[in-house]
């Protein structure tokens, strides 16, 4: 069923995160059992509305610019500005609120003059508690020079065969000028898959939407083009102190 939910054309990079593909690392029966909670998210207009109002919520307690609405008003415009506000987005939601939502395509934004329309189709997810924990280690690790975390959340999530890729694929250097290409970060999935079978690994099935949820990042910001400051939207967007290991 989910498969046939993002089959329209302008979900079709996402396809790869919902093909048998993803049977190598993500063993059949966990790996259904998400497509189907997935899916299921979808058609649950109570729990949808939940997210979008819990969303909504963190959105002002964290003073980011961006609104919840039902439809757009204007197209979206100024590139730079809303490139970045996507990416603290996306941290954003990795680190507050118990659900994200999982649509950042440029389709489904508007707004200009640094205030963003943000209107998700409704694909959205509530992480395993490990597994957002472990995406909170890998980011905060990577941006604090902490490799022991940084280890510590590919583990957790089945992906520290493959540690190397990810290195690699973060990129050398501070991250203030960083450009989304579609096509490489599928190559990075790939190799992943390769090494992680090689090495017997299994990945956790949450790998399935967070997949899902990167994939509609990159296609906003290869949209948009040019260079974005990662580096810099993740120290907006999180107050590392606050997650910092004690």
């Amino acid at each position: 069923m989910l498969r046939e939910l993002v089959g329209e054309s302008e979900w079709q990079d996402v396809r790869e995160f919902v093909s048998p593909k993803i049977f190598k690392i993500v063993p059949f029966s966990t790996a259904t059992r998400q497509f189907r909670k997935v899916a299921s998210n979808y058609f649950d207009k109570t729990g949808f509305h939940e997210a979008v109002a819990e969303r909504s919520q963190w959105l002002g307690r964290r003073q980011l610019p961006i609104k919840l609405t039902s439809r757009r008003t204007v197209e979206l415009g100024d590139g730079a500005t809303s490139g970045q506000l996507v990416l603290q987005l996306y941290f954003h939601q990795l680190f507050y609120g118990k659900r994200t939502l999982l649509d950042l395509r440029h389709a489904r934004f508007g707004g200009i003059n640094g205030k963003v329309e943000w209107v998700p189709h409704a694909f959205w997810t509530e992480w395993e508690p490990e597994f957002r924990l472990a995406a909170q280690d890998i980011y905060m690790g990577f941006y604090l020079d902490d490799d022991a975390r940084f280890e510590a959340g590919l583990d957790v999530m089945g992906l520290l065969c493959a540690e190397d890729v990810f290195v690699e694929h973060f990129g050398g250097g501070e991250q203030h000028a960083v450009s989304f290409r579609m096509e490489r970060f599928i190559k990075t999935f790939r190799k992943t898959l390769q090494r992680c079978k090689a090495a017997g690994q299994r990945a956790h099935p949450n790998l399935i939407p967070f997949g899902m949820y990167i994939v509609t990042l990159y296609d906003h910001l290869e949209h948009l083009g040019g260079e974005f400051d990662v580096r810099g939207a993740f120290f907006d967007a999180v107050d590392v102190e606050e997650f910092r290991i004690q």
